[in-house]
C-alpha cells in the first residue's frame, strides 16, 4: 500500500467546520463593534453641528429662539463640508451625511435659544436617534 501525501476528505471537512465556527462567533462581534462606532460618530457629529450653531448665534446675535439648518452653517463657513463633490441644492449629493444610514443631513434643523446672554443649540433628532445620543 502506498501512502498518499494529501489530506483526506474528513480532514478538510473538519477544517471547514472549525473555520465556520470561528466566523459564526466573530462576525456578530465585528458588526456590533461597527454599529457602536457609527453611533458614536453620529453623536459626535451632532455635537459638532451644535457647537457650530452656537458660534453662528454668537455672531448673528438673535434676540430669542431661531432655527438654522446645517446647510446655512456650511454656507456661512461655520461647518465644513465632508466632500468637495457635494451640492447644497442637490439632495442626491449631500455635503453632510449620517454615518449610521448615509442620509442627507444638509437640511436638518438646529434650534438656537438665548438665555442669560448665553446660547444653547439643540439638534432636532428623529425619534429613533434621541436615545442613541442620550437625550
Amino acid at each position: 500500500m502506498k501512502k498518499s501525501k494529501g489530506f483526506t476528505l474528513v480532514e478538510l471537512l473538519g477544517v471547514i467546520v472549525v473555520l465556520a465556527l470561528i466566523i459564526a462567533i466573530a462576525v456578530p462581534s465585528v458588526i456590533t463593534i461597527t454599529n457602536k462606532i457609527k453611533n458614536k460618530m453620529y453623536c459626535t457629529k451632532i455635537e459638532n453641528i451644535e457647537a457650530a450653531a452656537k458660534l453662528y448665534a454668537e455672531d448673528e446675535e438673535p434676540i430669542n429662539t431661531i432655527e438654522v439648518s446645517v446647510a446655512t452653517l456650511i454656507e456661512q463657513g461655520y461647518f465644513k463640508k465632508e466632500s468637495n463633490d457635494c451640492s447644497l441644492s442637490d439632495p442626491n449629493k449631500p455635503c453632510v451625511k449620517s454615518p449610521i444610514d448615509n442620509k442627507n443631513m444638509d437640511n436638518d434643523k438646529i434650534n438656537i435659544t438665548r438665555s442669560n446672554n448665553k446660547y444653547s443649540a439643540t439638534y432636532k433628532l428623529e425619534n429613533e436617534y434621541k436615545t442613541l445620543c442620550g437625550r
